[in-house]
């Protein structure tokens, strides 16, 4: 059995749009992203749920409303090396002797009701519960996946909060656990912590592609409303703009991004696990085709795999976003053309490509 390793840290509220990264002045120049260290996958667990457990027995009386703050910790381990993926397989399901769920007893608090944690994608979880306006509460996160340092806290209402960076088909436990006020004491506010065991998306992967060298994360955009002939128009029927991470980039009812891709990767309608050099994993849906874009190997042939950005030789824009409308587009990525240099609410695409996946479709979500 592996021993956990604790990373302790304090979260803040949504990160502003053009949290820059000091690749990007780099990246302009078409220099490549540094790849960081390769780790391991996440262990293999059951599906999530909120299991019906017995309440903690505390007493509580008046309670104060103060701004809602939240501190974190996120625990890690060392795991065996990821088998290398191929076709029709599952990613990260390597199983150790114990996860999570095998030794995980969930707890309830009367002073935090209905404390409910789901599934978004295979990067994001939500977690609600029934809090008070003012109320302080500490929010304890241990996981054996990798990458805990790109996991984010994002406070979208005071008792609505979204986890992102984090990581495919990976168990994260979480605890919430009221702070006292001034003046207060525990016989005011039981300080036992609630906790609910929460698990990504898990997909399962059709067909692997060879990895593109270069410059890849020049994530370039065009916008919604110029796909107005089917399937394009199809495909966008129904997305919404992303309500967690201020890219204003639409995304659909599996949380997969809108992209357009190229013709080598595939049509309409297929679906991707994109992953980058610094442990970033997203989903995405082709809604639009870049055709055969550019020629990739200089043979004078179209194929299909990216277009050039900043001319031939540069950036290669393999992934490109739908987003909402010009007038929404943010600054940083209206100014640079693409949304690569930037870490969006723990959707850091300040590195470059490492793989691209053809995956099944999952279960609907709601954001």
């Amino acid at each position: 059995m592996k021993r956990k390793m604790i990373y302790t840290g304090i979260a803040i509220g949504a990160i502003g749009c053009c949290a820059m990264l000091g690749v990007g002045i780099h990246s302009a120049l078409g220099t490549d992203v540094a790849a960081q260290t390769d780790r391991d996958d996440a262990i293999e667990i059951t599906a999530t749920q909120t299991a019906t457990v017995p309440t903690v027995t505390c007493t509580s009386t008046t309670k104060k409303t103060t701004k809602a703050t939240m501190t974190t910790k996120q625990t890690t381990h060392e795991t065996t090396a990821a088998t290398t993926q191929t076709t029709t397989e599952t990613t990260t399901a390597e199983t150790e002797a114990s996860t999570i769920e095998a030794n995980f007893t969930p707890t309830q608090n009367p002073d935090i009701p209905n404390l409910t944690v789901s599934t978004i994608s295979v990067s994001c979880l939500k977690l609600t519960w029934d809090g008070e306006d003012g109320r302080n509460y500490k929010i304890d996160v241990s996981t054996y996946a990798p990458y805990t340092e790109n996991i984010t806290f994002l406070e979208k209402a005071n008792d609505t909060w979204y986890l992102t960076g984090l990581r495919e088909n990976s168990e994260y436990e979480i605890s919430v656990t009221p702070l006292l006020n001034d003046g207060e004491t525990e016989n005011d506010v039981c300080v036992t912590p609630a906790t609910v065991l929460g698990k990504t998306e898990q997909v399962n992967v059709i067909q692997t592609y060879q990895t593109e060298e270069g410059w890849t994360n020049c994530f370039t955009g065009e916008r919604a409303s110029g796909l107005t002939a089917m399937p394009s128009s199809g495909a966008i029927a129904g997305s919404v703009k992303d309500p967690i991470t201020d890219t204003t980039i639409r995304r659909n009812e599996y949380g997969d991004y809108c992209v357009a891709m190229g013709l080598w990767y595939g049509v309409v309608g297929d679906r991707f696990l994109i992953e980058l050099e610094n442990g970033t994993q997203f989903t995405v849906s082709i809604c639009d085709s870049k055709g055969w874009a550019s020629d990739a190997d200089g043979d004078g042939i179209l194929d299909g795999r990216f277009h050039w950005f900043g001319g031939t030789g540069n950036g290669k824009s393999v992934v490109e976003f739908i987003y909402n409308s010009d007038k929404e587009l943010p600054s940083c990525v209206a100014y640079s053309g693409s949304w690569g240099y930037y870490n969006w609410n723990g959707l850091d695409l300040g590195a470059n490509i490492s793989s691209v996946k053809k995956i099944d479709y999952g279960n609907t979500i709601t954001y």
